[in-house]
C-alpha cells in the first residue's frame, strides 16, 4: 500500500467514524429530547449559531444543490465528544467507560487535524486513528 492510499483511509476512518457518531447522537438525542435537541444537547447556542451559518454558507456556495440540513452535520468532533459527554447517561450504554471515549476521542481530534491539514501522521499514528475509528464505530 502506497502512502497517498494509506493517508487517504486515515481521513476516511475519521470522516466514517464523524457521520456515524452525528447519525448516532441525532437518532438517541431525538429519542430524549425532542426534534429540536441540538438546542438543548449542552452546546452553548453560539456554537449552534455556528453550525447554523455554516449551513446557509454552504447553501449559498451550493444554489439549488441538496445540502445536508441537520445542523450536527456542520459540526466538528469535539462538538461531538462535547455533545455526547454532556449527555453521558444516554451514551453510557454504548461506550461504558468515558474516560476511554475521552480518550479515544482526544486521540481522533488531535489527528484529525494534522492529517486534515496536509501534515503526515507518523506510522502508528495512522494505525491508531484507523484501531480507534473502528473501535468507535463497532461500539455504536
Amino acid at each position: 500500500m502506497n502512502h497517498e492510499t494509506f493517508d487517504l483511509n486515515v481521513s476516511q476512518a475519521i470522516e466514517d467514524v464523524e457521520i456515524a457518531l452525528r447519525n448516532f447522537i441525532s437518532v438517541m438525542l431525538k429519542n430524549k429530547l425532542g426534534n429540536d435537541w441540538i438546542n438543548s444537547c449542552g452546546l452553548d447556542p453560539s456554537r449552534v449559531e455556528t453550525f447554523d451559518n455554516a449551513r446557509a454558507k454552504e447553501l449559498e456556495r451550493l444554489k439549488s444543490a441538496k445540502i445536508e440540513d441537520r445542523l450536527i452535520y456542520y459540526s466538528e468532533l469535539s462538538d461531538l465528544m462535547t455533545i455526547i459527554i454532556k449527555n453521558w447517561e444516554v451514551f453510557i450504554p454504548v461506550f461504558l467507560k468515558k474516560s476511554k471515549f475521552e480518550l479515544y476521542m482526544g486521540t481522533l481530534i488531535g489527528y484529525r487535524i494534522p492529517n486534515a491539514h496536509s501534515r503526515i501522521l507518523l506510522s502508528h499514528q495512522k494505525h491508531l486513528a484507523i484501531g480507534i475509528s473502528g473501535e468507535l464505530r463497532n461500539q455504536i
